[in-house]
């Protein structure tokens, strides 16, 4: 499918089903995530908080930001990019700016979200907006996708565990449906609680579904596991920025010492070249120069 937009390969990846989907905050990580054979990744706000502000993901990263980030990361590899684009940013108008923008940075999806804001995704849990509002957000999007934005839509609600009366699965599950009604190409009921949970989000809806498999404070979950539910996209959504700080954290603590990083535990110097493309560079400049 050569030419193919970002988002038409998203859409033919989530036909095939089974998808295990990698989250990452950088070009590199993206790179890596493609030559390892991924069929997408998704451009985490909690992970391009950490790394590129060093803050929490609680609503202090710009959409300018985001979406600047968005364009570098999705240029570095030809793979379908998901995009965590919190909750829109604003107002209607800033949610419809969100969609267009990241659809021209090249993200082949975008993943909208119920939370207030500034939004809360750390500690304890934050509140969700009402539902006419959280329709308001999704309307949004849809509306400036429907005038020509080239991009899905992941309809995003934090009902399940919100702090507030706005709360729990049945409340989610309406959301979700909600947010189906309205156009959204993918649905994600965070924090569900066992399988019985996973299997009633299941039953409420024929669109792909999302479940992160890695979320802190519950116990880790199997891809395959949860593609056998009937899940479309399995979700690492932050071990590599966990990894990623454990890593600088136990160099950090060589450096420190004075010691030399043990050689198992980085990538070697011709390793690093390949990541970054070093011999298609050089090709280029070889073949330019005949």
């Amino acid at each position: 499918m050569t030419g193919a937009s970002p988002a038409t390969r998203l859409r033919k990846a989530l036909k095939r089903g089974g998808l295990t989907v990698p989250s990452c905050y950088d070009a590199l990580g993206f790179r890596m995530i493609h030559q390892a054979g991924f069929p997408a990744a998704f451009l985490s706000g909690f992970s391009v908080s950490a790394a590129k502000l060093g803050v929490p993901d609680a609503g202090l990263l710009s959409y300018g930001e985001m979406a600047s980030q968005a364009g570098d990361v999705a240029a570095s590899a030809p793979m379908p990019l998901i995009v965590d684009a919190d909750t829109g940013f604003g107002n209607a108008q800033n949610v419809q700016r969100t969609v267009r923008g990241l659809a021209s940075a090249g993200a082949a999806c975008l993943m909208l979200e119920d939370q207030e804001s500034p939004k809360r995704d750390f500690g304890a849990p934050g509140a969700v907006v009402s539902r006419a509002d959280a329709l308001r957000r999704v309307k949004a999007a849809v509306q400036a996708r429907e005038a020509g934005a080239d991009i899905l839509i992941i309809g995003r609600t934090d009902a399940r565990n919100a702090a507030g009366p706005a709360s729990g699965l049945d409340e989610a599950l309406w959301r979700a449906q909600a947010f189906a009604d309205l156009g959204c190409d993918i649905l994600f009921v965070t924090g569900p609680h066992d399988r019985r949970e996973m299997t009633r989000i299941r039953a409420s809806t024929r669109l792909p579904l999302i479940v992160q498999v890695d979320e802190p404070g519950r116990p880790p979950l199997r891809p395959s596991s949860v593609h056998k539910l009937g899940f479309t996209i399995a979700l690492y959504g932050v071990t590599l920025v966990f990894a990623a700080a454990g890593a600088f954290r136990d160099a950090i603590k060589e450096m420190k010492a004075g010691c030399a990083l043990p050689a198992e535990r980085a990538v070697t110097p011709a390793e690093m070249s390949q990541i970054v493309g070093v011999p298609a560079y050089l090709k280029v400049d070889r073949d330019l120069k005949r």
